[in-house]
């Protein structure tokens, strides 16, 4: 089946508030059957996972999401020879080769500093990459891009001038596991992307098997109603949610008194994609908590015991990746570079406190917000950094009253405030309910399900991120305000 995008938005604002509202009238007090509440958790679970895959849609009607392939398919395959800067250049080589009835034009994005330049004066650069293949491996490499060009030639014009192939090197590792002696072809790619169904498939049955039916059911409503991490963004891909399934797992494994479980699972998630770590960050002030007051702190001795180990593991992996412990100082030149550019669908506190003011001035309109200049997202402002530092102390100050699976779940409003993060990765705010914070839970679907009505009456991203970031940054400051001023309040009375 394949739906327009207007009826497919209109679908998903219908549907998913009706979500919403069977979600909500299993709440009702006065709602006693157990057997009528479990058809509502039912009914909305399989709605909301109609509305996560566009109704069957995917994809325009297929499921893979093949510049989500073209990227992390080459780009861990080949990452000996391609690195962080290679695969663009590659590309358009092996489409001159084996492709020529599809002609290489226009501008494609230099990976070395993440700038448009065009494909003459990107020859020097491409000549170097082909450069690094033996014989046998660029063979390879050529009938593996041309199953992309046969699939997706409308569209690799535009995958070039995306922002490369960027995870960190235990994901490639992870990655080479899988790709490295496996062609690319249907079969096989749809083999790759069914890995996140399984992650997804293990993540719900151990939030519900922890948490049941209730707390399991918001969760899930999270995740599939989420505007910023829709399938468009997710779906159809390779090992675009190990991280998030490691997450979500590591804290059913907090909740079940299995620190360290929970801390591996942290680390992997850490390692493949690094924001995670500031997860962390609540359950070291909750051991600072306990400490303080001569509790027991062999919890936390075993969840940071065993983070570190996997941490540690990862690094080395990330040396047996084809280039050595030079694939670090690489992702980090890469990842540099990336914070240095300013996509539309970045979310985070720098969205809002540079946009915000624009939307005051000029209402919702398309086209009103500055489309920034590289560096300009991460340009040092002392308002700014000292409305940052204010957010963390209340932070801090609500998870020193926090359980250690809220804190760590408050480490979300960290990555809020410190990192400006793609849409798609706030998919983490499905382990809101794991934290009891039910309320937020809602709020986040109903801000997704206003959001998709937005997406019909504006075509500008860069207005509907700024809303995204705005409406998140409301949420996360009224959950975590009563806990913090509960505590600055008991410290005050403390030393009156």
């Amino acid at each position: 089946m394949q739906l327009d995008e207007t009826t497919e938005f209109q679908l998903k604002v219908l549907v998913g508030a009706l979500v919403l509202a069977l979600l909500l009238l299993a709440e009702l007090p006065g709602l006693r059957r157990r057997r009528t509440r479990t058809w509502l958790y039912v009914l909305a679970g399989l709605l909301g996972i109609a509305v996560y895959s566009d109704f069957g849609s995917f994809h325009s009607g297929r499921y893979l999401k093949y510049h989500e392939m073209f990227h992390y398919f080459l780009g861990s395959k080949y990452f000996p020879e391609l690195g962080h800067d290679g695969l663009y250049v590659a590309s358009v080589a092996a489409q001159r080769q084996r492709d020529a009835a599809f002609p290489v034009k226009g501008v494609i994005r230099d990976l070395r500093t993440k700038r448009g330049i065009s494909t003459q004066a990107a020859e020097p650069h491409l000549r170097e990459v082909v450069g690094r293949f033996e014989p046998a491996r660029w063979a390879s490499f050529v009938e593996d891009h041309h199953f992309f060009v046969l699939r997706f030639h409308r569209f690799l014009a535009a995958a070039r001038k995306d922002h490369g192939y960027n995870p960190p090197p235990p994901w490639t590792f992870v990655g080479r596991l899988f790709s490295a002696r496996l062609p690319a072809n249907l079969p096989v790619l749809s083999s790759l992307a069914a890995l996140d169904v399984l992650l997804l498939a293990g993540l719900f049955h151990v939030v519900f098997r922890t948490y049941g039916p209730r707390v399991g059911s918001w969760s899930l409503a999270v995740f599939c109603l989420g505007y910023g991490w829709r399938f468009y963004y997710t779906g159809g891909a390779f090992l675009r949610m190990d991280w998030l399934a490691a997450l979500a797992i590591g804290l059913c494994m907090l909740e079940r008194r299995r620190p360290a479980i929970a801390g591996a699972l942290f680390g992997y998630a850490a390692s493949v994609r690094v924001f995670p770590a500031l997860l962390l960050l609540g359950p070291f002030v909750v051991a600072l908590r306990h400490l303080v007051r001569g509790e027991s702190t062999g919890w936390a001795l075993r969840l940071f015991g065993a983070f570190a180990a996997m941490v540690a593991l990862a690094f080395v992996a990330g040396g047996l990746t084809g280039r050595g412990l030079a694939a670090w100082t690489e992702f980090a030149a890469a990842i540099a570079l990336h914070r240095e550019t300013s996509p539309p669908n970045r979310v985070g506190l720098d969205n809002v406190l540079l946009n915000l003011p624009h939307m005051l001035a000029n209402g919702l309109e398309d086209d009103v917000l500055p489309r920034l200049e590289p560096g300009e997202l991460s340009a040092f402002s002392p308002a700014r950094l000292a409305g940052k530092v204010a957010l963390l102390l209340l932070l801090a100050a609500a998870m020193w009253r926090s359980s250690p699976v809220r804190g760590a779940v408050l480490g979300m409003a960290a990555n809020f405030v410190l990192t400006p993060l793609g849409c798609y990765y706030w998919a983490m705010l499905l382990a809101l309910p794991l934290a009891g914070a039910t309320g937020p839970a809602q709020a986040v679907v109903a801000l997704s399900v206003g959001l998709h009505a937005v997406h019909l009456a504006y075509a500008d991203p860069y207005l509907r991120f700024a809303l995204l970031s705005t409406g998140l940054a409301i949420l996360l400051l009224l959950w975590i305000l009563p806990d913090a001023l509960r505590t600055l309040a008991r410290g005050v009375r403390r030393h009156a």
